[in-house]
């Protein structure tokens, strides 16, 4: 009489295979794929929605194997997307047939082109449904769109290093991609006064992400000339002035919101750092922008999140700032002088963020600068006498 063999339920089988991908072991995660139908089911749906394919260079295809795969179950919060990346646990695979086995049921992928096209085509038994392009896209090199000819799922599409001669590049690869959901863009200040203002109107998809960078001479943008772009439902716009923030910059998200008529909720992400004042009327300004949310008229619901960075040195007593800022509203969240106040506005509703950022007084560069030149003096000299002897 033969007896079938014990059978684990699928979600113990995901349970194991998560804990063997939290060390990094892909044999082990390949070795229990094969061992059952069951099993083989839990490590494609495990490397098609908790793994990325990191796809560089052919050169680098000779010292390891492309694309490396990069587990997205361990939590980190860098707002740094290159950081992230390489904070993600590698997933090794020495045995060739398990590497080929989990290339195939890839579905997240992030290119890296770095100047170079030759990347490798890759045998995949699924479409790539979310795509990351990063490194600089040059006019003198190819297009995208040969990167993407076999991808007719891709649903999400991220650009990082965006450059102008690109743009052109991003809009045909959207116009090519009939299921795109998503677009991801990081973009400078004047790329994206581009992206809003060129006739035709960007094909931006449903959902659309804009990461832009500031400087202090591109504060605020009119877009007095702006396009409107009505098949977008979800906006998230991120940037960092660095500077407070000014009424012109709020009539600027104002407008930016106002090109996309048939939002469901914008959602708006800004930080900017504050020098601490002695003067209580230097510090007004971390709150004063709260009363203009109250005439910014924005036309859809909007989520902001802002966070404001309190710069000061060891010499500054903030406690009487601090205590200010909780008479007005904020509340203590977590940390030592972090604070978080959430407030609503007509059609705004606002989550203000508090956080220290420690810098040193001139008096203490002034010290260790002292102390790095004498240090490297030193080292000069030393090497100067070894070599008179």
């Amino acid at each position: 009489m033969t007896t079938n063999a014990p059978s684990v339920p699928n979600h113990l089988i995901r349970e194991i295979m998560h804990a063997i991908q939290h060390r990094g072991n892909g044999d082990a995660m390949g070795c229990l794929a094969i061992s059952s139908k069951e099993a083989l089911s839990v490590f494609k749906y495990v490397i098609g929605h908790d793994v990325i394919g990191d796809l560089g260079s052919q050169t680098e295809a000779d010292r390891i194997k492309n694309p490396r795969f990069r587990s997205t179950l361990a939590k980190d919060t860098d707002n740094d997307d290159e950081i992230k990346m390489f904070r993600m646990s590698p997933i090794e695979f020495n045995m060739k047939a398990l590497y080929t086995i989990a290339t195939r049921n890839l579905r997240k992928l992030r290119v890296q082109l770095n100047r170079i096209s030759d990347l490798p085509k890759l045998n995949l038994e699924n479409n790539i449904t979310e795509l990351t392009v990063t490194g600089c896209i040059h006019h003198d090199e190819p297009s995208l769109i040969p990167i993407l000819d076999s991808w007719k799922s891709l649903q999400s599409f991220k650009v990082e290093d965006l450059t102008n001669n690109s743009i052109d590049q991003v809009r045909s690869v959207v116009l090519q991609s009939k299921n795109l959901l998503r677009l991801d863009f990081e973009i400078e200040s004047d790329q994206l006064e581009n992206l809003l203002t060129t006739v035709p109107a960007f094909p931006f998809p449903e959902i659309v992400t804009l990461r832009c960078h500031f400087d202090d001479d591109h504060v605020p943008i009119s877009f007095a000339h702006a396009q409107t772009f009505p098949c977008v439902k979800q906006l998230h716009f991120q940037c960092n002035p660095e500077i407070p923030p000014t009424f012109e910059f709020f009539q600027m998200l104002r407008n930016i919101v106002q090109c996309f008529p048939s939002l469901n909720v914008a959602k708006l992400d800004f930080n900017s750092l504050h020098t601490f004042s002695h003067e209580q009327n230097g510090n007004n300004q971390i709150t004063d922008w709260h009363e203009w949310l109250n005439n910014a008229a924005f036309a859809v619901p909007v989520e902001i999140n802002s966070c404001t960075g309190i710069k000061f040195t060891h010499n500054d007593n903030i406690d009487p700032l601090y205590a200010y800022l909780k008479s007005v509203g904020f509340t203590d969240n977590g940390k030592s002088y972090h604070l978080i106040m959430e407030k609503k506005f007509p059609n705004v509703k606002l989550i203000h963020r508090i956080t220290p950022n420690y810098v040193l007084s001139p008096f203490d560069q002034g010290i260790i600068h002292m102390f790095y030149s004498a240090y490297y003096d030193e080292d000069v000299i030393g090497e100067e006498w070894m070599n008179e002897e």
